[in-house]
């Protein structure tokens, strides 16, 4: 099946994502993109969400807001070879908002799979 033609199931993996996502702190206001990455969520495109993410990040590599939720949209869509790079996303949030317990949970989980024996 295409992103175009997403399916029931897609849309609510998206949509289940996205409320994930809403957990974390916005510590700026949301860049202007990230509306196209949570459309793009709602109407089941994960991968195209993912791919906006990326380029947001990209182009503001210091706000570790949306590098927190780049790592949450890895561990949740990407491939098992992504999950150093949802560590190394996450890890920096945590250490700014360390009582954060949905940010500590997403990086136990992303080194439990990373192959971290004890997170």
């Amino acid at each position: 099946m295409t992103e175009a033609a997403t399916s029931g199931s897609a849309r609510m993996r998206g949509i289940g994502l996205l409320t994930d996502l809403a957990a974390l702190p916005w510590h700026e206001r949301p860049p202007l993109g990230w509306a196209a990455a949570a459309l793009s969520l709602v109407t089941g495109r994960v991968r195209r969400a993912l791919s906006r993410c990326r380029k947001l990040v990209e182009a503001q590599p210091e706000r570790l807001d949306l590098r927190a939720r780049l790592a949450v949209m890895l561990l949740h869509a990407g491939a098992e070879c992504e999950l150093q790079a949802a560590v190394d996303h996450l890890a920096p949030a945590v250490k700014r908002d360390p009582e954060h317990p949905h940010l500590r949970r997403w990086l136990a989980e992303a080194l439990v799979r990373s192959g971290m024996p004890e997170a």
